[in-house]
């Protein structure tokens, strides 16, 4: 009698029901959902500093750019506008160096632009791009400028 009494208790602790299973896959599906949305904020994250990071670079080598060239900058061979075409030709190394910064722009940032303007010894610099963030799983689209000026000395 022993025997049977111990084998009926131990059949009904044997085994993992069907509730069991299913509340664990929900609570992982739940875990795997919050690690997407997570790594979707990451990634978002990540684009908008290396857009940052790109339009600060690049905005302090265009500033290096007319140090080298002083005499061209202080005539205003430098100076352009957001919107501003490209220069028409590449003879001077102005017209090289511009060409060069907005290729850059266009190229790695979302509609990326750039104005510049010496005056009295001093330079100005606006890098400006698209950027996006996400409200409510629309995208509302935004400019950002990155602005610095420094002396031309």
């Amino acid at each position: 009698m022993r025997a049977t009494a111990n084998r009926g208790r131990g059949n009904r602790e044997r085994g993992v029901t069907l509730v069991e299973v299913l509340i664990t896959m929900v609570v992982t599906a739940i875990g795997l959902m919050g690690f997407a949305a997570l790594h979707t904020v990451s990634m978002k994250s990540n684009r908008i500093a290396f857009h940052r990071s790109y339009a600060t670079m690049v905005a302090h080598d265009i500033v290096e750019c007319t140090r080298a060239n002083r005499i061209a900058a202080r005539g205003g061979s430098y100076n352009r506008n957001i919107g501003d075409g490209g220069p028409t030709s590449l003879t001077s190394i102005a017209d090289q160096d511009l060409h060069n910064w907005l290729d850059g722009l266009s190229t790695n940032l979302p509609q990326g632009d750039g104005s510049i303007s010496v005056s009295n010894g001093t330079i100005a610099v606006a890098v400006q791009w698209l950027e996006g963030t996400l409200d409510d799983n629309n995208v509302t689209p935004f400019y950002m400028t990155f602005t610095t000026e420094s002396s031309l000395r």
